[in-house]
């Protein structure tokens, strides 16, 4: 060959080869054009009757909090304004603690001089939710409160004994990965899904601040490409379906005055756009002032045993699931889902 074309035709090829590992890197990992339309604890008519409701409580609370002389009000807000420029969950919960800590007894001096029944509140808030959403509603202070939960799956029959004729496939080979936002705006939503890479598992965290008036949404999903029968032989059997996987999921609701909420839940069902069924949806909510937290953790190992024409169940992994609301500016919600798919055995019997 020329020498004059070695060092090009090298580059070329090396230049190709990027672009190839580029776009394998970006396979299987997909964006949607629209979110689903998830069944959520608090829809556009619910936010609007919460408003309407707490409305006298926020004109006393606001009258008192504008007449303070002792600069806390001013203060709070300063720091709450703060608080939304720090980019780390972490940190942001950090400082958060700090001001819940030091401004606590300003507002609870506050609040009681505004003499609010608030068990009259509480019960006219609870009043807006279907009864299996009321039995879960926890009020803390300032009418401030966190509902939400889940349900178990049944737990499968036990698996027969082995057949060496039955396959068993590892779901992570196979993955695929979707993920979608809605009104993130100057990067108030974030995704991410990542493929597995063995020991890693398959993740999902998902992030939405609310710091301006709207509401902002994201959703990640996990799932397979098996297909039957590529993958599995063309018979009757069953598909024995065994998850292990860790969820965390942690939200603030925090107002200097008016309503915020924020929602997080997760799911493993492949079938329903309700997260309590198959997995499990919190929120919280500050109607009118303060900070409303919330955060758990878990770790599960879960079995399902399923038709082999159940495809949507076979290929489905797990979706994390955030949501993020401020009604007015002076109002705010973060909240921070994320998911670790660390074993996915899909197995005939």
């Amino acid at each position: 060959m020329n020498k004059q074309l070695i060092l090009p035709t090298f580059l070329f090829i090396a230049f190709t080869f990027l672009l190839i590992e580029k776009t394998t890197a970006q396979k299987g990992i997909e964006q949607l054009k629209e979110l689903p339309k998830n069944k959520t604890h608090i829809t556009k008519e619910i936010e609007a009757q919460i408003t309407e409701v707490v409305k006298p409580v926020k004109e006393i609370v606001e009258k008192l909090l504008t007449e303070d002389a002792s600069g806390n009000y001013g203060a709070y807000k300063d720091a709450i304004n703060k608080v939304k420029e720090i980019k780390s969950t972490e940190e942001k919960n950090i400082r958060l603690q700090s001001i819940e800590k030091k401004f606590y007894p300003f507002f609870k001096k506050i609040w009681d001089n505004a003499k609010i029944d608030d068990n009259e509140y509480q019960q006219k808030l609870k009043n807006l939710f279907p009864a299996q959403i009321k039995e879960t509603i926890r009020f803390t202070e300032f009418l401030n409160f966190t509902m939400g939960g889940g349900s178990e799956k049944p737990a499968p029959p036990p698996p027969p004994p082995p057949a060496p004729a039955n396959i068993c496939l590892n779901g992570h080979n196979f993955f695929r990965g979707t993920f979608g936002m809605d009104g993130g705006a100057i990067g108030a939503t974030r995704v991410q899904v990542a493929r597995a890479n063995p020991p890693s598992p398959a993740e999902i965290v998902a992030s939405a601040d609310a710091a301006i008036v709207g509401t902002y949404r994201g959703q990640g999903w996990i799932r397979n490409t098996s297909s039957i029968p590529a993958n599995f032989p063309s018979n009757n059997k069953s598909i024995r379906i065994k998850k292990t996987f860790d969820w965390r999921g942690s939200a603030m609701a925090f107002s200097i005055i008016g309503l915020s909420w924020a929602t997080v839940a997760y799911s493993t069902n492949g079938n329903s756009t309700d997260f309590n069924n198959g997995g499990e949806i919190y929120s919280v909510v500050a109607p009118i002032t303060f900070i409303c937290p919330f955060s758990k953790t878990l770790s599960k190992v879960e079995e399902t045993v399923v038709s082999k024409t159940d495809l949507s169940s076979i290929q489905f992994g797990i979706t994390c699931y955030v949501q993020a609301t401020s009604s007015l500016y002076l109002s705010y919600a973060n909240a921070r889902s994320s998911c670790a798919l660390m074993k996915w055995e899909l197995c005939e019997e």
